[in-house]
Order: C-alpha cells, then structure tokens, then sequence
C-alpha cells in the first residue's frame, strides 16, 4: 500500500477490493503521493517555501524507493510544478500547472497517454479541480469550512475533516468512472458512498506507514506501538471493503464506439432542449429513431461465421459465434497467483463485444494453460453448456469448475466421436485416436477434444493432443 509491492496481495482480497470500487488503496497512485505530500508539508514547522522545495526533494526520494512507478513518478511531477510554484510565490492557473505536468510527462513518454493509469491519474485531477467547489456549492450553507464570521466553528471542522474530503473523493470518483466502466466494464455504485470512509482511512494507514518507516530504524520499541496502530487501521479498512463487499457491482457491456459518441450527442441536444422548447420534437424523434436502431442491432445477426483467437500467452482461449446466432468459447487460457486470464482477457473481451451470456464452454482438456481462466469466466458470465471430454483430473482448477457447474445449473456434457451442439451446425469429436467412440483415457496427455463447424471445409476450431508450441 506504501510502496506499491503487489506480489504478497492474496487474488481473493485484490478481487474484493477492485468488485467494490476500492482497487486504488492497493495499488500505488496519485492518491498516496498527495497523501505523503500532505504528510510532509504537515510535519515540517518551517517557512512555506524551504517547506515546499524539501517536500519536492523528498518526493523524489519516495519516488525512487518505489522503483520509479509510472504513476508516481506522474504524481510527483505534478506536485513538483505546484509546490515550485508556491515556493516562488508564483500564480498560476492550476489547470495550466496540470496540463504542463501531462506535457512533461508525454514528452519524456509519449505513448503514455494510452496507458490506464495516466487516464486515471489526469482524469480523478481534472474532475477534482473542476468539480469539488460546485459539489461544494449544493451543501447547506452551515457546512461550509468558515462560519459567516471567519472564525472557526463546530461546523467548520465537520466541514474541514469530512465534508471537503467527501467532495474531492465523490468528484475523483465521477471523473474516473467513465474510464473504469471503458476499461473494466463494471461500476460498483456502492463505491460513491463507501469512499467517504475508505479514503481518510487509507490517509490515517499512508501516514502511518511514513511515520513507521521514519521512527522504527531509530526507535524500535516506539515503532512497535506504532505498528500496532497500522495493523488496527488497516483491520478497519479492510473490514469496511468486506462491510461494502455484499453490494455487488453492475457489470456492464462497452458499447461500440459510433453508438456511445452518437447517445453522447444526444444526450447534449437533450440538454440543449431544456432552454430552447424549439428542439424537442427534433430530440424526441432522434431518441425513438436510436432506440429503435439499437434494439434491431441486437436482433438482427449476421449469418456468417465469426472466430475470435484470443491472446491468452501459453494455452488457448478462442471465441466463436455460430452462423446460427450461438456464441461458444474454446478454453480460457492460464490462472496462476499473479494472472488471470479468465480476468484480465476474456471476460473483458466479451463485455466489450456486448456479450453477457455465453451458450457453450468447450474444455480441450483440464491443463491448467487451457481451462484456468474459464474459472473467473464461469464465476462473472453465466453459461447455458460445458463441454469436455470426460477426462478426470485432481486439481483446484478442474474441481472448482465442476463446482460452478453445479451451482449454477449449467448443463454438463462429456461428448464422444460425432456428438453435435443440439440445432447447431457445430460438431464435436476426438482425436483421430479415439474416433471410433470410445471414451477417452483418465490421461490429461491423451486425446484433447476437438470442434469443427460444416459450413466450412476446414476446421475452425481445433485443439489437438500435441504439446509443441504454434508457430506464431
């Protein structure tokens, strides 16, 4: 959480924190720096500008300790230029600040601009700076920092230590949540309110940790007692995801690009409308004529054939959509401690293409490269048939998916030579080894099964016994 050290995350606690909008207090970002930023400027009793400029030079530290992470590195660079800026006195705009800051940093990378964790960072700091004052602005009067008076109030501390915060975190949430809905396909609604707690609790654990990492080497016993307060603070972060945790996120299909620019125009000539009555006959025809263009886009399929290959690394992962209109996936590619792929590809690929049921699972074989990821799959989408070969194999992987299978009363087929999906024009069968319908053996390294559709000549889908790799 202080360094940015992911490898002793377990997968069950990062799923937790990520399904409810909390993945950002695991993961090194602009948030923290600010947080040890805030630290610093608060610990040292000095003048404003040697204040600033030591806080610019410890940052640098921090950021080289953290192995110079792209985010840091991001977020230190932005708060260089403010606290430059204050030191030398200097008034700027704070957007002309931010925007320098994505200069420098595109200059030194260009391509970084594509990368998740600029968009996020650049995003969350914009809406802040645009929208913390006008969410600020919508509270009753009474809750605002400073008393009509100027002196300090009850309120005002009420407003100083809860209210701003709740502001600048529901702002950095409504600025990121388009990029997480593109990125990831999920929302978790839960997160808007829940952050009002998660935030000042991973404030309290940041400036724990520094104090810790500052106090432990010279005083041991001293960092005893507070280690002891970072493991209770963290309890309580922890415990308030799990609290959060039962509300279960919206997973969300990404529209094609032309459809979410075309409801993004008119959701603005709605806007429009509301001032000028003159176009609201003009919106109300282009609404029912995109209503009535998406519903026929989703009835009305092309009868051909489509096969996706997915880039699972090794093992297979492979989409098809029958001419018939079925949607079939061919292995899932690997699960191990630090990747899923079941996670991080096919499950987003699907959202992506619209795809919130899949008609058939076919397992090649239980390698743990083929069926790992149809784990998570099976566990996000639900899934009508699973099919493999009837192999038996004693893993976790194979025997939480037949788990699955029962929990959700998906239909289980153990197939041989010649069997078809019912009204499909896709056929299953074996090896050539076993095409005389025999079961195959109780051997992972035997027969894997395969598929192969008859409008076309060739297979389009087949997953052989070999283990040499692909040419690619």
């Amino acid at each position: 959480m202080l360094l940015g050290d992911k490898h002793a995350i377990p997968t069950q606690l990062a799923t937790r924190f990520r399904t409810t909008g909390f993945a950002h207090a695991l993961v090194i970002s602009g948030l923290h720096v600010g947080l040890v930023a805030l630290f610093l400027m608060t610990l040292l009793r000095i003048p404003d500008a040697p204040a600033c400029l030591l806080t610019v030079i410890l940052l640098g530290i921090y950021a080289l300790v953290t192995q110079l992470q792209a985010p840091v590195v991001r977020a230190s660079v932005m708060a260089t230029i403010v606290l430059v800026g204050r030191a030398l006195e200097l008034r700027g705009s704070v957007l002309n600040s931010l925007g320098l800051a994505a200069l420098v940093l595109m200059i030194a990378e260009p391509t970084s601009v594509l990368t998740l964790s600029f968009q996020l960072s650049f995003s969350a700091t914009l809406a802040i700076i645009s929208l913390h004052a006008p969410l600020l602005a919508l509270l009753p009067e009474r809750w605002n920092t400073e008393s009509s008076t100027g002196s300090s109030t009850g309120m005002s501390i009420w407003g100083t230590w809860i209210v701003v915060p709740a502001a600048v975190s529901m702002a950095a949430q409504i600025g990121t949540m388009p990029i997480i809905v593109y990125h990831f396909q999920q929302l978790a609604p839960i997160s808007l309110l829940a952050n009002l707690l998660v935030v000042p609790l991973l404030g309290v654990a940041v400036a724990q940790g520094l104090l810790l990492g500052l106090v432990a080497p010279c005083w041991p016993d001293l960092g005893l007692v507070i280690s002891g307060g970072v493991w209770l603070t963290v309890t309580l972060l922890m415990k308030t995801v799990d609290l959060f945790a039962v509300v279960p996120a919206w997973k969300l299909a990404q529209p094609d690009p032309t459809v979410a620019v075309g409801w993004m125009g008119l959701t603005v000539l709605a806007g429009l409308a509301l001032y000028k009555p003159v176009l609201r006959g003009v919106v109300v025809m282009l609404l029912l004529i995109g209503a009535n263009g998406w519903v026929w886009q989703r009835e009305i399929k092309p009868q051909s054939l489509e096969v996706v290959f997915l880039d699972v690394g090794q093992g297979d992962g492979a989409f098809a959509r029958l001419p018939d209109g079925k949607t079939m996936i061919v292995d899932g590619g690997m699960r191990s401690r630090r990747i899923d792929m079941g996670e991080r590809v096919v499950e987003p690929w699907l959202r992506r293409q619209g795809i919130d049921e899949v008609d058939v699972v076919i397992a090649s074989h239980p390698h743990a490269d083929h069926i790992g990821g149809l784990v998570h799959l099976m566990e996000e989408i639900p899934v009508r048939h699973f099919v493999d070969a009837g192999q038996s194999y004693e893993s976790w992987t194979a025997r939480r998916l037949h788990e699955l299978i029962r929990e959700q009363g998906t239909r289980y087929h153990a197939v041989v030579a010649g069997d078809s999906l019912a009204g499909s024009s896709c056929i299953l069968h074996e090896h050539s080894s076993t095409v005389q319908g025999h079961r195959p053996r109780d051997s992972t390294t035997g027969p894997s099964l395969c598929a192969y559709t008859t409008p076309v000549d060739s297979s389009c889908l087949q997953a052989t016994s070999s283990m040499k790799p692909m040419p690619r």
